[in-house]
């Protein structure tokens, strides 16, 4: 890595002002500060792996199999910003109580709009003291000059963080189990005793196979990178997409192993409902609209509907009275 040049990307990202909306994913992208998905729904689809590759992000995918018994887990993210914030919030679990770690990284409650009083202890400078002496150096040669230089509450309000997702405490517990009082201080534990490894790196989708060629995995959990199918170069059709999963991927998953191809949000779900002839219910004509171009360009019916092996399940999506979808191919 570079520090400098890295460095100099997160300054700029934080000199401006938030965007909302969705972004290109680069090398240095804006942070997610929270994971987006319904990770306890996810996870509780598997059974029995010890080793686990799951797209980074937050590491919330990594830690939630860690939890659920896992071993090792090798986390992959293109956003070397991302790596970072990992490193970061992982430390931040090893050292604090539970409570400080609310306090420092989630929101006390769901708000339209927030205040100055609201974010005022989120990814704060205190935070930032508390921690620094016990983060890897490249976290410390990094973030640090930020916290020097700006105010946490600066911070927060700029382009280094992705702020358009909930991030409340309710929420947070509903869909993460690391939230929760007692599955943090378990996490804690794998942490602070090794009990799990965790392996982050700066590696992109497209080039996973190579990078992990030599290693084998019970499980790999993809999240919803595919949903982005179009803008990576290697994967811009369906059948570039299917036989990536089933050439390159499957050959890292161990016999009896899977792939979670793709997680879906309320669309793609009902977008996948209303191609297999399932309900879809309470659903405008600007609704019907959104969903029939999800069913026509979206990933998870185009794999549907070339190969048959590909499963999918509904599980409580994170949206209001929603579900959502995961796709998963397995290898017998």
């Amino acid at each position: 890595m570079n520090l400098r040049e890295t460095r100099n990307e997160m300054f700029d990202l934080a000199s401006k002002k938030f965007v909302p909306g969705n972004k290109p994913h680069t090398k240095y992208s804006p942070i997610y500060i929270v994971s987006t998905s319904n990770v306890k729904g996810t996870l509780r689809l598997y059974r029995n792996y010890d080793r686990v590759l799951t797209v980074g992000g937050t590491g919330a995918h990594g830690f939630e199999a860690a939890l659920n018994g896992a071993h090792h887990v090798d986390m992959f993210d293109i956003n070397e910003l991302q790596r970072l914030y990992f490193e970061l919030i992982k430390t931040a679990i090893e050292v604090l109580s539970y409570e400080d770690f609310l306090k420092f990284f989630t929101l006390k409650e769901a708000k339209s709009f927030l205040t100055t009083l609201d974010i005022k202890d989120m990814l704060s400078n205190d935070m930032y003291d508390r921690l620094k002496f016990f983060l890897p150096s490249d976290v410390i040669e990094t973030f640090g000059p930020l916290f020097d230089y700006s105010f946490s509450t600066d911070l927060f309000r700029s382009n280094l963080f992705r702020t358009d997702f909930k991030m409340d405490r309710e929420y947070l517990k509903k869909y993460i189990s690391f939230y929760n009082e007692r599955e943090y201080y378990r996490l804690q534990e794998i942490i602070r005793e090794g009990l799990c490894t965790f392996d982050y790196r700066r590696v992109a989708l497209e080039d996973v196979p190579d990078v992990y060629k030599d290693r084998k995995y019970d499980l790999i959990l993809l999240d919803n990178i595919l949903q982005y199918y179009k803008d990576i170069e290697t994967l811009k059709s369906p059948r570039l997409v299917d036989r990536f999963i089933r050439t390159d991927l499957m050959e890292l998953v161990n016999s009896g192993g899977a792939i979670q191809v793709n997680y879906g949000f309320e669309v793609a779900a009902d977008a996948l409902k209303r191609y297999f002839g399932l309900p879809v219910t309470g659903v405008g004509s600007f609704a019907n609209t959104v969903i029939a171009n999800e069913m026509k360009y979206g990933i998870n019916c185009a794999l549907c509907e070339a190969r048959s092996d590909y499963e999918y399940t509904f599980i409580d999506g994170v949206e209001e009275r929603s579900q959502n979808l995961v796709l998963t191919l397995r290898k017998h």
